[in-house]
């Protein structure tokens, strides 16, 4: 079961599918461990013509951080 924290504080859990996914988190989490790096989304606030705001949401590769 993947668990991971929302924007706001909110825990959320996935049950993995069974066409890949828990296969696909244990590579994912070996290559993270493997060069201690993670794709983390940062969101990101722009500011639009018409005066309002969206929320573009951004991907870097920063610092592994284990559960």
């Amino acid at each position: 079961m993947a668990k991971g924290k929302s924007f706001f504080g909110k825990t959320t859990t996935k049950e993995p599918s069974q066409n890949g996914d828990q296969a696909f988190l244990d590579e994912y989490r070996q290559l993270c461990e493997q060069h201690r790096r993670q794709v983390v989304i940062i969101p990101v606030w722009i500011a639009r013509d018409d005066g309002t705001w969206s929320m573009r949401l951004t991907r870097q590769v920063g610092p592994y951080q284990p559960d």
